[in-house]
């Protein structure tokens, strides 16, 4: 806990994907809202298909899935929901700084609380 799972639109180039979750995961950290930095899980899709609007512009997303434990207050949730997506669009001004601002991102996080029974367990392989 927490896992970030994070699905982009298939034509949107996103470089260094293990960057972008490295970056996700010390502003996380940075939070206090997590105990240990391995804590923190994250995997990266490019979705198969995918379409915004009519198609008719080039516009891209980026869907984050965020699993967090109960326990946590709305506004909490939503200042972590804001560091998820203020961290993607920082990421991308940094690694795509002459992107063209035709072609919109839309970033969004959603916030799903991991039910009661969700059981974490650590074992050597």
């Amino acid at each position: 806990m927490p896992h970030l799972i994070i699905e982009a639109s298939q034509d949107l180039h996103v470089p260094n994907p293990d960057r972008l979750m490295a970056q996700l995961h010390q502003a996380l950290f940075a939070t206090g809202q997590v105990k240990a930095i391995n804590d923190l899980k994250s995997r990266f899709y490019h979705s198969a298909c995918s379409l915004v609007g009519d198609g008719r512009t080039a516009e891209h997303f980026i869907m984050v899935q965020l699993y967090l434990m109960t326990g946590r207050d709305v506004a909490t949730i939503a200042r972590l929901c804001q560091v998820v997506a203020d961290t993607i669009a920082q990421f991308f001004a940094t690694h795509l700084p002459n992107h063209d601002s035709q072609q919109p991102l839309q970033i969004c996080v959603n916030p799903v609380e991991l039910g009661a029974q969700y059981t974490k367990r650590n074992v050597h392989i």
